[in-house]
């Protein structure tokens, strides 16, 4: 984990927003962080570059992921920030276990453009529904495994099926080594499938040479 704090250093708060657009800044009290005053907003947030009280006047907590921070201020027991700052949109970074939701905070990092590899996250929290066990996926991750993928399957290299209500490709992501498994939600242990590669990953006589295949293919993909 990378934490940094500015209390009024801009030209280092500066430098560390400009290498880190996929990070997380949570906004809190001078010197200190309170658990009543938790706002997360992203590096370039207009909150801090149109308004230079807002750097000066506060702490900037920053991580390189909302995981992250997220983590840390929990295991610190202070508390989970505040993602609604609507300027920067900074809620399509949050992880989250909800699918429909999760969908929805890819395609709003599609549609921007994502620079850099996420940190993601190699051990992500679980959470117990109805239909078993979901996992609070990072956006950030599919949305970057989807761009690498370039609206092609990584698998059988299919262009995908159909485009979404969105304007997007349709592909699947998979975690090459399931999170069940102790898999971790990163770029290295994630694909971007059409549907059939993706079932076939599941329940095919052959699946765990579709598996090695993808470990061939994809120099980016570090066995787990």
């Amino acid at each position: 984990m990378t934490y940094r704090r500015f209390d009024g250093q801009e030209n280092e708060f500066e430098e560390w927003a400009l290498s880190n657009p996929g990070g997380i800044v949570v906004n809190s009290s001078p010197g200190r962080l309170n658990p009543t005053y938790l706002k997360a907003h992203r590096p370039k947030c207009n909150s801090f570059w149109n308004h230079p009280e807002a750097r000066t006047n506060y702490s900037k907590h920053c991580f390189d992921s909302a995981t992250e921070a997220i983590e840390y201020l929990r295991v610190n027991e202070i508390g989970k920030p505040g993602f609604e700052c609507t300027a920067c949109r900074v809620a399509a970074l949050e992880p989250t276990p909800e699918f429909t939701e999760f969908e929805k905070r890819v395609a709003v990092l599609l549609a921007e453009g994502v620079t850099q590899d996420p940190p993601g996250n190699i051990h992500p929290s679980k959470v117990e529904i109805s239909g078993g066990t979901a996992y609070y996926r990072d956006p950030l991750v599919a949305a970057r495994v989807q761009q690498y993928a370039e609206g092609k399957c990584e698998l059988c290299r299919a262009h995908a099926p159909f485009r979404t209500v969105r304007g997007t490709p349709y592909l699947e992501i998979h975690h090459v080594r399931k999170l069940a498994d102790g898999g971790g939600d990163t770029v290295c242990n994630t694909v971007a499938l059409c549907p059939n590669c993706h079932r076939a990953t599941h329940y095919a006589q052959d699946a765990r040479d579709l598996t090695r295949a993808l470990y061939d293919a994809l120099a980016r993909l570090r066995p787990q």
